[in-house]
């Protein structure tokens, strides 16, 4: 009986989830962001149901209504900046003088080819090795380790890792605008394509290419109104080759990072039920071993590079916390919640979408506004499983990308590049 009442909570939450996206569509009757948004917070929430059906002998997890409830409410409280109509927000975007912006894309592309160089060579013994599960492994013990020579390699990886994001939208503004030689757009894309790939493939990583298919949907989406029809087929046949080159990865690391663990794992865990556990446990990581925390890490968490900075210890004790998420996901607003608990994660979810809006309901809109909102917007798309410890660094580098933006086309308002 206990154990039917847990998986009706899972269902309702399913198809609380789903109902949301459903009503959001049939009212807006249109495929964009925020349906995307939904929808993927809605598939999420149905994987869990068989996450729990077949994990539970490895989760034995007390499953409760409120801290579904909490997470469904907190999570729309954040969307809100993105459940505006958004299919013309590139119509109001004020076109820029494009050689500073093709700076930045020359520095980038230069700087993943010195990435490359780097990676490259590990990369290649990977692949040939086919062996994904021990790269993980070895990174899990060892940490991300990418070898450099010279503090310039070392702010070239920096860079380009911290700007694509950034750059997918510069991407897309360029393609939209088309006043950018197809030769240099060629190099530009394949530059960031290769150096996502490489990074994947160096780090045994499907996330990694989970984001960057996700980045490309939402810049399609966000840019569609100034795609010709001619452009539109190109793109699209482009990102099914691109697709399917990220699905073959994905089932090759599957197969190998769980493959080998049918042993040490129940009978029915495979290959298939781990891509279920991947897909399905954040929700229910939170629900059980986030929500009950009683102490929090008082920014250990999210800040964890600048405690490190400060000389301060960055551990957290789950068991002091009263937290039970071993190395699960939980959400983007989980890692808030692990912070800053509840009451100041309600106060972000309240005031911070007031931002966001901001950047986007004004009458022209400018590029460095629509990275900000583009890169919180990834954020909530990767949070529907987890966001990194140290995320502050990616989110510093955003508003150092924006108030740059900012000051190389107003240099007469610099006291203005953030109020404005």
């Amino acid at each position: 009986m206990y154990s039917l009442i847990i998986v009706d909570l899972v269902i309702f939450n399913a198809v609380l989830y789903l109902s949301t996206t459903i009503i959001y569509f049939y009212k807006r009757r249109v495929i964009d962001i925020g349906f995307i948004l939904l929808s993927i917070y809605s598939f999420v929430a149905i994987m869990a149901i068989p996450c729990h059906y077949f994990l539970n002998v490895l989760w034995q997890r007390d499953i409760t209504f409120f801290p579904f409830l909490y997470l469904y409410i907190v999570l729309l409280l954040f969307f809100r900046a993105y459940l505006l109509p958004t299919d013309e927000l590139c119509l109001r975007i004020k076109e820029r003088n494009l050689n500073k912006l093709k700076l930045l894309a020359v520095i980038y592309i230069m700087s993943s080819v010195v990435v490359l160089m780097l990676l490259l060579p590990q990369v290649f013994m990977n692949i040939v090795s086919g062996a994904w599960n021990e790269v993980r492994e070895n990174l899990y013990e060892e940490g991300v380790s990418i070898p450099y020579y010279s503090p310039i390699d070392f702010l070239m990886m920096n860079f380009t890792n911290y700007s694509s994001s950034f750059m997918i939208l510069l991407f897309f503004y360029f393609l939209a605008y088309q006043k950018v030689s197809k030769t240099f757009l060629f190099y530009f894309g394949l530059s960031i394509l290769a150096t996502r790939f490489s990074l994947a493939l160096y780090m045994s990583s499907r996330g990694l290419l989970v984001e960057f298919i996700l980045s490309i949907i939402v810049c399609f989406y966000l840019f569609k109104a100034k795609f010709t029809n001619s452009l539109l087929r190109h793109i699209k046949l482009l990102f099914g080759v691109l697709l399917f080159l990220i699905l073959l990865y994905s089932f090759s690391v599957t197969a190998s990072r769980f493959g080998d663990e049918t042993d040490k794992l129940p009978e029915e865990y495979s290959q298939n039920i781990s891509l279920v556990d991947y897909f399905g446990q954040s929700f229910l990581v939170f629900n059980s071993g986030v929500y009950p925390m009683h102490t929090y890490a008082n920014g250990k968490y999210m800040f964890k590079y600048l405690y490190s900075i400060a000389g301060e210890d960055t551990s957290i004790e789950q068991n002091v916390l009263g937290a039970s998420y071993g190395t699960g996901f939980f959400t983007f607003v989980g890692a808030l919640y692990i912070d800053f608990g509840p009451f100041f994660t309600i106060l972000c979810a309240l005031l911070f979408p007031l931002f966001l809006k901001k950047r986007v309901t004004k009458r022209v809109i400018y590029l460095e506004d629509m990275y900000l909102y583009f890169f919180f917007l990834n954020l909530m798309l990767m949070g529907v499983f987890v966001i990194g410890s140290g995320v502050i660094l990616s989110i510093i580098f955003a508003f150092i990308m924006y108030a740059y933006l900012r000051c190389a086309f107003y240099p007469k308002k610099i006291t203005n590049v953030i109020c404005n």
